[in-house]
């Protein structure tokens, strides 16, 4: 007996990728401007492009979608740091550089997970 199983696409999730690569065309074609915005739009697109697709989610697949936004940042801070195009940092300049990503990546991540789970009543 064969047991059938219904998969989800979720069309959305490419805006984390998205978010991506305008964050590493921004920074080729500009490498020392420090766009302090696009880590944090990165991070939390993911949980947020479930938010879109299903609505409000569970909790702990928000944080999970929030933690795999995170990862999703640190993947590309890495890869942008390790070409030489990741800029010094202009918000948090004692983190250098993969600190201050890490850091908006948290708080991306964090702040995609939170708007993922909350619902506003009147």
């Amino acid at each position: 007996m064969q047991r059938q199983t219904t998969q989800f696409r979720n069309r959305f999730t490419f805006l984390s990728a998205i978010f991506a690569v305008a964050w590493v065309a921004a920074s080729f074609l500009r490498p020392d401007a420090d766009y302090v915005v696009l880590p944090v739009l990165v991070a939390a697109a993911f949980p947020v492009s479930y938010r879109l697709a299903l609505g409000a989610v569970p909790t702990p697949f928000a944080v999970g979608a929030g933690v795999a936004g995170t990862i999703n940042t640190l993947f590309v801070a890495l890869v942008m740091n390790l070409t030489g195009i990741l800029a010094p940092p202009s918000l948090l300049p004692a983190l250098g550089p993969i600190g201050q990503a890490t850091a908006l990546a948290v708080a991306g991540g964090v702040i995609g997970g939170v708007a993922a789970t909350v619902t506003l009543r009147r």
